[in-house]
């Protein structure tokens, strides 16, 4: 691992991990595993006593992320109390889910894996979750759900089909199937502006039949609709900071129907990228001027809510089906700063030290260095020496 840190700069953190960690065998295992525990504890002290714990990520199949994150809540589960994970994945996928927990039957890891989605679904680092999630959800310890309005996921039958079919049920024939095929076309063909026209005649149709509804399935069929009509309306392709703008918009909308739903006194997670969940991301590609989820919720909730987002100083991340190497970080970046008089592979940084730290780059927001005031962004960071792309599981799901 260490071999391929490269500067003069990076040679004496380089050194003081080796002499720490280089001895191998059973002690090499139970050191990696107390630093792994204490800062496991330090993120658990923080976030026990808040409602809103925003897990974050520097993007998509982070492995050393995904095995903390999975641990972390776990431990905010038993020990914390926290009782709803939220996704950014299907908001449709997972109604189907949610209705299964409502009337007792029995959901299974495949049906939870489906609707989280290909982003995580295929990394061998997210598979223990799975298990844990489909036990508590099946004890009703756990409510699952996702916030993105997107459509087109691999194997989400219900989200690319299901749910409009069961929207235009009681439509005409004629009228729904017009708009099955809008949505297909959306799936295989893309935005188009020409659709426009028949896009909100087919929406304004689905509407005026929930209307005339009540009860919970169709307050469900609502938000369903809510969703398709920004998914059908939203061009990803262009205009992207105005497309991100509407994306975290709708899934804060999803947040709060969801959190509505719940108990009054639930503690909710997120999963999400750490672009998501930082209260602003102005310094990340496309998120200038735009308020994104995390701005949202710090906004109405305030430090009833905690965003924890991970980086690290060096190493691989996924990038499509290929792993990039992280540019080498700068002598002043704040990975740099955590880690260089320490012999531990990790690090945990809380507001006060990234506010001590001052403005500095980092990569908590992707595959490059930016600087920003962490601590204005973030209320702690998880600093790994050297981070790696996710493997991919032997036989998909």
């Amino acid at each position: 691992m260490l071999t391929r840190l490269s500067g003069s700069i990076l040679l004496p953190l380089a050194l003081a991990f080796v002499t720490s960690a280089a001895v191998g065998g059973p002690q090499e295992n139970a050191v990696g595993s107390t630093v792994n525990d204490r800062v496991l504890k330090r993120a658990v002290r923080d976030m026990c006593n808040k409602d809103i714990a925003m897990l974050g990520e520097a993007s998509h199949g982070d492995a050393q992320t995904e095995a903390f994150k999975i641990q972390l809540i776990e431990r905010l589960v038993a020990q914390c109390g926290y009782n709803a994970l939220l996704f950014e994945a299907s908001f449709a996928e997972f109604i189907p889910l949610g209705r299964a927990q409502r009337n007792g039957v029995p959901v299974t890891e495949e049906r939870i894996a489906s609707a989280i989605g290909g982003l995580w679904k295929f990394d061998r680092e997210f598979q223990p979750l799975l298990p844990f999630l489909a036990e508590m959800v099946n004890r009703k310890k756990l409510f699952v759900g996702g916030i993105d309005h997107q459509i087109g996921g691999l194997g989400q039958d219900y989200a690319n089909a299901g749910a409009v079919a069961e929207l235009t049920a009681d439509l005409p024939q004629e009228v729904a199937d017009g708009c099955g095929r809008l949505v297909r076309d959306h799936l295989y063909k893309g935005f188009s502006a020409d659709r426009t026209s028949e896009t909100r005649r087919c929406i304004a149709s689905i509407k005026a039949v929930l209307d005339a509804g009540e009860g919970i399935e169709n307050a469900e069929k609502r938000m369903l609709l809510a969703n398709l009509d920004v998914a059908l309306t939203s061009d990803f392709s262009a205009h992207r900071s105005a497309h991100i703008a509407t994306r975290d918009r709708q899934m804060y909308a999803n947040f709060q129907w969801l959190k509505q739903r719940l108990k009054p006194d639930s503690k909710i997670m997120i999963w999400s990228a750490t672009v998501h969940i930082a209260d602003g991301a102005d310094e990340a590609t496309n998120f200038s001027g735009v308020a994104n989820l995390g701005h949202y919720i710090k906004r109405d909730y305030g430090k009833r809510a905690f965003a924890l987002g991970f980086s690290a100083l060096a190493g691989t991340r996924r990038s499509g089906r290929e792993s990039l190497r992280l540019p080498e970080a700068p002598g002043n970046s704040l990975e740099m700063c955590a880690l260089q008089n320490s012999s531990f592979d990790r690090q945990y940084l809380d507001k006060r030290q990234l506010r001590k730290i001052g403005e500095a780059p980092s990569a908590a927001f992707g595959n490059g260095f930016r600087q920003a005031a962490w601590w204005q962004r973030l209320d702690a960071l998880v600093v790994f020496l050297e981070e790696r792309a996710a493997q991919p599981v032997q036989s998909g799901r």
